[in-house]
């Protein structure tokens, strides 16, 4: 399991962590009594339900700006928000091809935190088979094929340009790596997962990438992103560099 880590001599990643905190009872299960009145719980709830629930709040801060997205990039974008979960969310469809029961979609996936000013982007390759029965009851079977998880060939130009109107439209609002958020932290559970532990990326946006086998090397870098939680005074010259060699014969 790739646990809650990183250098912090160099980064700052301790909001993240600090945010997660103030909402999440870690340590305590999500199906307890004393998980569901926690006072965090209960503000990120309140949060929740006046961002999301509230139809006004909702279409004014985020259906809007889907709009503008679409429209920017003069592309679909389907809305993905789950109402339980602390984030706004939407794919921006990138390309789509279908033939019979086959369909293959790039798309562009973004999430926007409620828990804290935090968000980020990833793509994805998928492809769904429908199988067609008598029944009128169609299964769909899906695959992610690959994630890209940085500004990587097909999806760069509106990977980069998505980004730049998030930080403009979210002021003050960070990326965060998918390093980072594919990264677990001991006893944290959410409310809207049955998941003995979950990730950073479940606490702050929502489950989405969990169909995806994180395990797996992604398209592109993973730690991108991370130069935007340089400590303020990191000076890299400071850097220790270790080098072990073996003895000369």
């Amino acid at each position: 399991m790739n646990a809650f880590s990183f250098n912090s001599v160099k980064y700052n990643f301790w909001p993240l962590y600090e945010a997660i905190k103030l909402y999440y009872p870690i340590g305590i299960p999500h199906d307890s009594s004393l998980y569901i009145n926690y006072p965090g719980i209960k503000n990120l709830t309140a949060v929740i339900i006046e961002n999301i629930h509230n139809s006004d709040n909702y279409n004014r801060n985020w259906v809007s700006f889907q709009k503008e997205i679409s429209q920017k990039f003069n592309i679909e974008v389907i809305g993905t928000t789950y109402g339980q979960a602390p984030s706004f969310s939407c794919d921006l469809i990138i390309e789509n091809f279908e033939h019979n029961q086959l369909k293959r979609t790039k798309k562009l996936s973004l999430a926007v935190s409620l828990a804290g000013k935090f968000f980020t982007i990833y793509g994805v390759d998928e492809t769904i088979i429908t199988d067609k029965n008598e029944d009128n009851f169609d299964s769909d079977f899906h695959a992610i094929n690959a994630l890209a998880v940085s500004p990587y060939k097909e999806f760069e130009l509106v990977f980069k340009d998505l980004k730049s109107m998030v930080e403009a439209k979210f002021t003050s609002y960070k990326f965060v790596p998918f390093a980072i958020n594919s990264m677990f932290i001991k006893g944290l559970q959410v409310r809207y997962l049955f998941k003995e532990e979950c990730t950073i990326y479940n606490a702050l946006f929502n489950h989405l990438l969990d169909t995806y086998d994180t395990k797996k090397s992604p398209r592109g870098d993973k730690h991108y992103g991370y130069d935007d939680w340089l400590v303020e005074d990191y000076n890299p010259e400071n850097d220790i560099n270790i080098t072990l060699t073996p003895p000369n014969p």
